[in-house]
Formats: structure tokens, sequence, C-alpha cells
């Protein structure tokens, strides 16, 4: 693990905490060319806040990072480098995602789902479990991706904002080494505001190279 060393306050209610895999170079070259076409064509600036990623669980937590980074490096030491599928644009509930979830035979990707597993059984001790569902980071709601497009506003341009995500593939490479895993603290002014994403800011606490 390598970490800088910002200050960050747990308990502040702007924080929220993100573990996310660092897709290859091509894979976030392309995918933050996505979200600038995304801005510049129908204004959707959600997902081009946030750094190219595919989320491994984001919640919310009391404890210092230096803690949460100290219960998931063993998790990750010694841990093998795997490849990823990248199966092109899918809706996911309001946004429009690459699926990465699925491997080659359109079964789980296994190491995936068990980077998922094992991350969120070293960290959920660590997460209040009086939190709002969005916060506790649910170990039955993991749906590996990579947002193109986030919360889609107005709703009525999600399908047309699909069919164009889908005339622009391929949309990076078609697998690429998932290598790299950062901590993240995310933070915004009002997480329950609709307009939350415009305060939304972020630091990377840490990283660590898979084997």
């Amino acid at each position: 693990m390598e970490g800088a060393a910002p200050v960050i306050d747990s308990r502040d209610p702007r924080v929220r905490f993100g573990l996310y895999l660092r897709p290859s170079y091509e894979m976030s070259r392309a995918v933050a060319a996505m979200h600038e076409l995304m801005r510049r064509q129908f204004g959707q600036t959600r997902a081009g806040k946030y750094m190219p990623h595919a989320t491994i669980g984001f919640f919310q937590s009391d404890a210092p990072w230096q803690e949460l980074a100290a219960a998931v490096t063993p998790v990750l030491a010694g841990r093998a480098a795997f490849v990823v599928q990248n199966h092109g644009p899918v809706p996911l509930g309001r946004s429009v995602v690459l699926d990465i979830h699925h491997d080659d035979a359109g079964g789980v990707n296994a190491a995936l789902q068990a980077l998922h597993d094992d991350a969120h059984a070293a960290l959920s001790p660590l997460i209040a479990d009086d939190l709002q569902d969005r916060f506790r980071w649910p170990a039955d709601m993991f749906q590996a991706h990579i947002t193109l497009a986030q919360t889609i506003r107005p709703a009525w341009l999600h399908d047309e904002i699909l069919a164009f995500a889908r005339e622009a593939e391929p949309i990076g490479p078609r697998r690429f080494l998932a290598e790299y895993i950062h901590l993240y603290a995310v933070m915004s002014d009002d997480w329950d505001a609709d307009d939350w994403s415009d305060t939304l800011t972020w630091d990377l606490l840490a990283s660590w190279r898979l084997g």
C-alpha cells in the first residue's frame, strides 16, 4: 500500500468512502472521453465528477481512514491481478454503465466477486448499521460496472443516451487487467439533495497493487 496523509474527519457528515478498482490506462481514457461526450452532448455531468472506476464498496464510517486501509490491506496483500471482461453499455437503474460483472461465458466474474466479498467482510465491522442502505454497503447488491452516465436527468433521455453509448462501441478494450485498488474519501455538502454532485470532491487516500 502507498498512501498520502490528507486530513479527513470520518465523523464529518459530508464524508463517504469508496473502495474502487482502477481500470487500465486504456479503459480509463475511453471512459473519461465518454464522460466528456456525455457532458457536451447531453449535459450529463455526474459520472464525470468521479474518476473512472468500478465500485467495490461505497460506504460511511466513523473510523479513521487509516483504520479502514489497515483492515482491507490483508485482503489485498498477495491477491493476484485478474482479467475483467467489458461487455459494453447496459442500463442500470437510471444510469448507463459498462457491464464488467460477467466473464466470457456470461457467468459472474469469480475473482471480482471474491474481491468484493472479502473486502466487504473486512470492512463491514467498521460501518455503522443505522445508516441509509446506500451508505451501509449492502453485500447482496454488488453489480460490477463502470458508469458512463449516472442517474440521468431528465429521465426521458435515458434510452437515447443508452443508444448513443452503444453506437460508440467499442468503449475501451474488451478485456483489461484489474491490477490496482484505490481507497477514496468522497465529499458532498448534502448527500440527500438532488444536486449532491454539484459539490462533489474527492481525495485519493491509498493505493494497492495486486500481484
